[in-house]
C-alpha cells in the first residue's frame, strides 16, 4: 500500500475499522487487512487518530474468524512499535483490557485462533510493553503474566504450592522446549527480562572503588 501515512491522516484507518461488525466476513478481513497495512511505522502527529481505534481493535481480537483477529493483532503489534520510544503515549494505547486479551491469545489450549507467527509477534508487544512503562509492566504481572509465560514455554499449568509431588518434571518441561520454536523461546526471555528490575552492574556500586 502507497502512501499509508496520508491514509491515515486522512481518517482511513478510522473508515476501515468502523462499523466492522455489520460486514459480511469476507469485507471485514479486507478492512482489518487494510488497516494494519495502515499501521505500519505509523508517526506521533497521528496519535490522537490509533487511540481512538484501539478498543475497536480490542473487539477484533475477540472475533471468530483467523483472519480477521490475525490481521487485528497486526494492527496492535505495529502500533506499539511505532510508539515505542514514547511511554506516555504508549500507556494511553495499551489498555488493561488490551493486554488482558493479548494474553488470552497466548495462552496455550485456550484458542488455536492465531498461528506460530502472531504469539511470536505478541510476545515481543509485550517485551516493549514492558521495557517502555513501569506503569505497564506491573499491570501485567498483576495480570499473572508470569504463569502465561510459564504455561507458554512448558506447555503445563505452573505447579501449586510447595508439594513435590505437584513440581514439573524437569524431562517434560525440556522436551516441551525443543518443540517450541526457537523464535518464541527467544521473545519470552526478551518478556521476563524486561519485567525484572533493573540492576546496577557493579562498576557503577560505589563500593566498587574499594575493590
Amino acid at each position: 500500500m502507497e502512501y499509508p501515512t496520508s491514509i491515515v491522516r486522512e481518517g482511513g484507518l478510522t473508515a476501515c475499522l468502523t462499523y466492522l461488525d455489520f460486514f459480511a466476513t469476507n469485507v471485514q478481513r479486507t478492512a482489518v487487512t487494510t488497516a494494519a497495512n495502515c499501521c505500519r511505522s505509523i508517526p506521533e502527529d497521528c496519535f490522537t487518530t490509533v487511540r481512538d481505534v484501539m478498543e475497536t481493535l480490542r473487539n477484533v481480537l475477540k472475533s471468530s474468524d483467523q483472519k480477521v483477529v490475525e490481521q487485528g493483532c497486526q494492527c496492535v503489534a505495529r502500533i506499539a512499535e511505532s510508539f515505542r520510544h514514547q511511554p506516555e503515549k504508549l500507556e494511553q494505547l495499551m489498555s488493561e483490557d488490551l493486554l488482558k486479551a493479548i494474553l488470552q491469545l497466548l495462552l496455550p489450549g485456550t484458542t488455536n485462533i492465531v498461528g506460530t507467527h502472531i504469539h511470536t509477534q505478541f510476545l515481543r508487544v509485550l517485551s516493549i510493553t514492558a521495557k517502555a512503562s513501569p506503569t505497564l509492566a506491573v499491570e501485567l504481572l498483576r495480570m499473572n503474566i508470569v504463569d502465561t509465560l510459564y504455561q507458554i514455554l512448558t506447555g503445563i499449568s505452573p505447579p501449586e504450592g510447595d508439594n513435590p509431588h505437584l513440581k514439573t518434571d524437569s524431562v517434560m518441561t525440556m522436551q516441551a522446549l525443543i518443540h517450541k520454536p526457537r523464535e518464541q523461546i527467544f521473545e519470552t526471555l526478551n518478556v521476563i527480562c524486561e519485567l525484572l528490575p533493573n540492576v546496577k552492574s557493579k562498576s557503577t556500586s560505589p563500593l566498587s572503588k574499594d575493590l
